[in-house]
């Protein structure tokens, strides 16, 4: 039986992210990337206004590619680690996924420093991006570039302008199967561990990487947690 898996980006990722991981997935899993309103593909849409809207169309997008009986499983990275966890508890999908992989976020309900990033001046806000592995330092000069502004810098600060504004919206917690995946060096052992609070079963925590984007350099070790865990 076929698993379809959908893959929800980062803050001012594009769909592409996830491309990687097709190589090493199992046959029978179908990658299926979102991608969000005014990124990649669907630039030309406009960016979402609030973490709800996002949370809704990332849903909707899901269950457009279900026909409510088939099994499927969600991977959501950083930023889309909450809005899917939003999408599952909340009840916006058609079905219950098989499994839930999370990477490279803290816990809904807590503090995030980075709900503070969206306050920051635009090179502040660069200067943060750099130190957790998003731009190289010597990009700075691109930040003069208007391209580079439209294309890249602006989709992530419109969604970190979504991060700050978001608040945990239920008491409930989820009911599915959950795999977290974090590097030590960004999201620390505790910050990790508070995910349980949010889940009725006990999660799996899984160390991975050195940074943030640990996706960049991990794809086949990412693959093989999810081959074997649908």
């Amino acid at each position: 039986m076929s698993v379809k898996l959908f893959c929800v980006p980062y803050a001012g990722g594009t769909a592409e992210v996830f491309s990687g991981l097709a190589e090493y997935l199992k046959e029978d899993i179908e990658l299926i990337q979102i991608e969000y309103s005014g990124h990649g593909k669907r630039a030309k849409e406009p960016f979402y206004k609030t973490f709800d809207e996002m949370a809704e169309d990332t849903a909707r997008l899901i269950n457009e590619s279900l026909d409510g009986n088939e099994k499927f499983a969600v991977f959501g990275y950083s930023m889309g680690s909450v809005v899917s966890f939003e999408c599952i508890v909340r009840g916006l999908l058609k079905g219950q996924p098989c499994h839930f992989f999370i990477a490279s976020h803290e816990a809904p309900g807590e503090h995030w420093e980075s709900m503070e990033y969206a306050a920051l001046d635009d090179m502040a806000f660069f200067r943060k991006i750099v130190d957790f592995g998003g731009f190289k330092a010597e990009d700075e000069a691109r930040m003069e570039n208007r391209f580079f502004r439209k294309l890249i810098f602006n989709p992530i600060k419109k969604d970190y302008d979504l991060i700050a504004q978001y608040r945990l919206t239920t008491e409930k917690k989820a009911d599915v199967k959950t795999t977290m995946m974090y590097s030590p060096r960004d999201v620390k052992k505790e910050s990790a561990a508070l995910w349980q609070n949010r889940f009725t079963k006990e999660i799996e925590f899984i160390e991975i990487g050195d940074n943030h984007f640990f996706i960049n350099k991990e794809q086949e070790k990412i693959a093989n947690i999810i081959n074997g865990r649908i």
